[in-house]
């Protein structure tokens, strides 16, 4: 008996792994599926547009009317030497990626709220409402803001912060920077995993700060492979401009200044395609993980 009682577990595992493994694909299958509904990409147009206007205010600072306010913050954090041509496009990407940081907190938080709520809706065989997804969004923005406010922070610190506290041990060692970097940048995947079912839960299911965490970090717990996956692949789809971005000094002494600014416009569209799918899948693989039903 006790043997018969362990093949049936281990038979129910791994029936349970099988829908794991066919829930991950169909999430993606349903999220290209997705795509012809035009509807879906508004909000996520919406903020490269927003992205797009960052951007060439950044690059036009020390021009009217963005100078009076730009000038003065640009030379407190990078110095003096950084408001003058060609420097100015060296110190671009980092100045590009700190006031997008800020826009997502803001504007991104809101984006994906919308999309969940639309990506739901065909989930549930409906057409998507792009007034529906923000009636279900802004009431909720105050936890959305504290849930990303909570994931920045432990993502900053693996991402920023240890670099940092390893620099000194990094800094003539190639190898061992390369290292430190991918692995920061495994880190920085992995607390998005732990905190990517937060939105969902917040909007679709009305959980609270502490709910929407805590049962996030419990759906990955038991989907943990997937989740990484779901984060991880549209994350790197981003990878390469990113890296490029990063290398400002060689673009500006090998090529055109400007060049910079060209490489962060494409990171935009390719910003664009990555949280489309990741927004997409995850809410699908949500969807099926909680036991909702298809239409």
């Amino acid at each position: 008996k006790f043997r018969d009682i362990a093949v049936k577990t281990t038979e129910r595992e791994k029936m349970i792994e099988l829908h794991k493994s066919r829930w991950f694909f169909t999430a993606w299958k349903r999220c290209f599926q997705s795509i012809r509904h035009a509807k879906t990409f508004l909000p996520f147009v919406g903020y490269a547009v927003l992205q797009f206007v960052l951007l060439l205010v950044l690059v036009y600072f020390t021009y009217p009317p963005f100078a009076s306010f730009l000038i003065p913050v640009v030379r407190k954090l990078y110095g003096e030497a950084a408001l003058h041509y060609p420097n100015n496009f060296l110190v671009l990407p980092s100045l590009y990626a700190q006031f997008n940081l800020v826009l997502s907190g803001i504007v991104g938080i809101v984006v994906i709220g919308i999309a969940t709520k639309m990506f739901e809706m065909i989930f549930k065989g409906s057409a998507p409402q792009l007034k529906s997804g923000v009636n279900a969004t802004f009431p909720r923005y105050g936890q959305l803001f504290v849930v990303w406010l909570v994931e920045t922070v432990f993502i900053l610190l693996f991402v920023v912060g240890l670099p940092l506290l390893l620099r000194k041990h990094t800094i003539e060692n190639y190898q061992l920077a390369r290292v430190v970097r991918l692995g920061c940048m495994f880190l920085g995947i992995l607390v998005g995993a732990l905190f990517a079912y937060t939105s969902a839960l917040i909007i679709l299911d009305r959980k609270g700060i502490f709910g929407s965490i805590a049962r996030s970090l419990s759906i990955f717990r038991e989907n943990a492979i997937s989740t990484f996956f779901l984060i991880a692949i549209p994350t790197l789809l981003y990878f390469p401009i990113n890296y490029v971005s990063q290398q400002s000094r060689f673009l500006v002494t090998k090529f055109n200044p400007e060049i910079v600014g060209f490489v962060l416009a494409i990171g935009i569209l390719v910003s664009l395609i990555a949280n489309y799918l990741m927004v997409g899948t995850v809410t699908m693989f949500y969807l099926w993980v909680t036991g909702r039903r298809e239409y």
